[in-house]
């Protein structure tokens, strides 16, 4: 069972940078974390937010762990939504992989991200993926779960989740196509 560690955001911003290559050096700068540990306290990972801009409800997100640990659970990746999404009132989360991150990118892409192709984004050398997750794909996180469970053999499929996010969806198509071809809305004059 893990943990979240919130109100230590320079402790696990550090820790974080530490397992980025590109941020080892210069850090993250003024931003929000969420750390993620495991029973004991010991952190495993950690998700920082930061460059957020209200007028247009945008904040870039970056995230790391300790490789061969578990850190990446449902719940974790319901934590890492809820801040961006619930807590500041984001519309859309960015995120940058380099290219060459295939993991990343597929767990990204089975969570609801769209991927963006940018050539040199990671360096001179080096072509990265901008990734982007709006506030409506994080309606049909449980679908996403479903697919992205094919990242992490054995964790088992929890019928519930998945029949949460087919009506999720259901609604909101059912949404869709009355607000497309409903009646008009009345207006005073």
């Amino acid at each position: 069972m893990h943990q979240y560690i919130f109100g230590q955001d320079e402790v696990v911003a550090q820790f974080v940078a530490q397992l980025i290559p590109e941020c080892r050096e210069r850090g993250f700068g003024k931003c929000r974390a969420i750390g993620i540990a495991d029973a004991e306290g010991n952190l495993l990972g950690g998700l920082v937010y930061r460059n957020w801009c209200p007028e247009v409800g945008t904040i870039e997100i970056s995230g790391a762990a300790v490789p061969g640990t578990n850190w990446l659970s449902r719940r974790t990746v319901q934590v890492m939504y809820d801040y961006p999404f619930y807590g500041v009132g984001c519309q859309m989360v960015i995120k940058t992989t380099m290219a060459d991150n295939e993991i990343v990118l597929r767990i990204m892409a089975a969570i609801g991200f769209d991927l963006h192709y940018m050539k040199r984004l990671g360096g001179r050398d080096r072509d990265s993926r901008r990734v982007v997750g709006l506030g409506t794909s994080n309606r049909n996180i449980a679908l996403a779960l479903l697919v992205a469970i094919q990242c992490f053999g054995g964790t088992p499929v929890v019928p519930a989740v998945v029949a949460n996010g087919l009506l999720l969806i259901l609604l909101g198509l059912v949404h869709v196509v009355f607000w497309r071809f409903g009646p008009a809305p009345h207006r005073s004059t």
